[in-house]
């Protein structure tokens, strides 16, 4: 699967990587960066295979559902689960539950990925960045 345009430009800001920062470690022209980041130069696959390689050594996390320690903590909270539940629920160590909401250490994309899929069946409903911060609320419930 080809990397976008935003989730490089994501995958960028996560790493707190500059556009040169980016260029040079992938190998890629900056101006050809420039353009791709901006959509208008979707076509370039061999730069954007190149690019994808850099953001993936740099541990860059572009493929994941953005969810904060706060928020896995206030999904929680709303909807009564103790971590114990989540990590049954999600079926992930209870460990990496504890150290994440304590914002200690990165976690691959997939165990978010897990961890968020099993509060949203529960109902929780991700709300992303929106000038007020990120956030959770309950899902409304279907009308009859």
């Amino acid at each position: 699967m080809t990397i976008t345009a935003t989730e490089i430009v994501t995958a960028r800001a996560a790493l707190g990587w500059s556009r040169v920062k980016l260029s040079v470690t992938a190998q890629v022209r900056p101006t050809l960066l420039k353009l791709i980041e901006s959509g208008s130069r979707p076509g370039a696959q061999m730069a954007l295979d190149r690019i994808q390689r850099a953001l993936e050594l740099g541990r860059a996390n572009y493929a994941s559902p953005t969810m904060t320690p706060a928020q896995l903590r206030a999904a929680r909270a709303l909807i009564a689960w103790s971590q114990f539940k989540l990590a049954r629920e999600a079926k992930v160590d209870l460990l990496l539950i504890r150290l994440y909401e304590q914002s200690r250490g990165q976690y691959r994309a997939e165990v978010l990925r897990m961890l968020r899929t099993a509060l949203e069946s529960a109902g929780v409903v991700f709300v992303e960045e929106n000038g007020d911060g990120p956030g959770v609320r309950l899902r409304k419930a279907a009308r009859a």
